[in-house]
């Protein structure tokens, strides 16, 4: 179809899936395909590239060349209800689910094959490279000028697998804010901050996580004592990711950390004498779980997190009777957590 290459929705619907597996790519377009593009020489250009044709009104065609290994592939995709938004996610599904297959070498067709696919060329071939576009991100792209007659923009997807190393690994940072439920000792809740190195392959990848919050001073209350409470975390997390071709992907973590405390009692009978405040250290474990949206260069993730505290903390009022309870912290502390973040740098 002539509007294909200016679908700026299937652009939209490539860059996400592409960006949610750590596929680094682009995306231009190109006027008319010829059988001389997909035989080029890789040059400067990218390892593997992507060519998607509208042929009629109900089928695209995929073409995919890596020339430096002499590798390429052949996907055609019926679309029964045409290129409308239901007839774009048939064409990314098969984009991603094909790079993948091409990039891991599970999938191959003959140059042949190829050739003797390649659509009729109702218009002029470019004399030069397609153009390719500068607009900032978030920018809207400009469209290939066409020719005379009734030609067909094509979006070329070029994506540049490299190695695994180049593609998968990457530093992201990410701004969160939780709520953990401590039992007697109150709702610990405010902002942090994470720092995470990443790894993928295709829909799969992991990470090392490390990550702070500082949590708002809170007041507990008992009928004789009062507690001040001052806290701050830092944990470190081992992460598996699941990114199964879509916008949406889950994440699992389990890690360890410490509780970083000031606390400061004060009594509220004459017959309680509070002692000074108090710092200590609470180590703990922890395991989450979440879902994660992404979106336009960015993400969003909820997550549910069970911290379990390694000792035993309470606080008792000591009398000439001996000792009693006023607070016990409870050691299974669940708490849920809203996280944004960008994609990562990669290197």
């Amino acid at each position: 179809m002539g509007a294909l290459g200016r679908d700026a929705k299937l652009e939209q619907l490539l860059s996400e899936w592409l960006g949610a597996n750590d596929i680094r790519h682009e995306v231009v377009h190109q006027v008319e395909l010829r059988f001389e593009d997909i035989k080029a020489p890789r040059g400067a250009g990218p390892a593997v590239r992507i060519w998607i044709v509208a042929i009629g009104s109900e089928r695209a065609r995929l073409y995919f060349s890596e020339p430096d290994a002499r590798r390429y592939l052949l996907r055609d995709v019926p679309l029964g209800s045409g290129f409308d938004e239901v007839g774009r996610e048939q064409i990314v599904q098969v984009v991603l689910a094909s790079t993948l297959a091409f990039m891991d070498r599970a999938a191959d067709s003959s140059l042949a094959e190829l050739e003797q696919a390649m659509p009729s060329r109702a218009a002029p071939a470019p004399a030069s490279e397609p153009i390719r576009s500068t607009a900032a991100a978030g920018a809207e792209e400009q469209p290939t000028a066409t020719g005379a007659g009734e030609p067909r923009d094509r979006a070329r997807a070029r994506t540049d697998p490299g190695s695994r190393h180049e593609l998968a690994f990457g530093l992201g940072l990410s701004v969160l804010y939780g709520a953990t439920d401590k039992g007697e000792e109150g709702i610990a809740h405010g902002p942090g901050v994470s720092m995470e190195l990443s790894r993928g392959n295709g829909a799969l990848g992991y990470a090392l996580r490390v990550h702070g919050q500082y949590r708002f001073d809170r007041q507990v209350s008992s009928d004789r004592v009062q507690l001040s409470v001052r806290e701050g975390v830092t944990a470190g997390s081992a992460v598996l990711r699941l990114q199964p071709g879509s916008p949406l992907g889950w994440r699992a973590e389990v890690g360890a950390g410490v509780q970083l405390l000031r606390v400061e009692p004060r009594a509220r009978t004459d017959d309680v004498q509070a002692r000074e405040a108090v710092h200590d250290e609470r180590p703990f474990v922890l395991v989450a779980v979440g879902p994660t949206w992404r979106a336009n260069g960015g993400w969003v993730r909820l997550t549910a997190r069970l911290d379990v505290q390694l000792t035993r903390t309470r606080y008792d009022v000591q009398g000439q009777s001996g000792s009693q309870r006023e607070f016990a912290v409870g050691r299974v502390q669940p708490g849920m957590f809203v996280e944004v973040g960008g994609e990562p740098i990669r290197f």
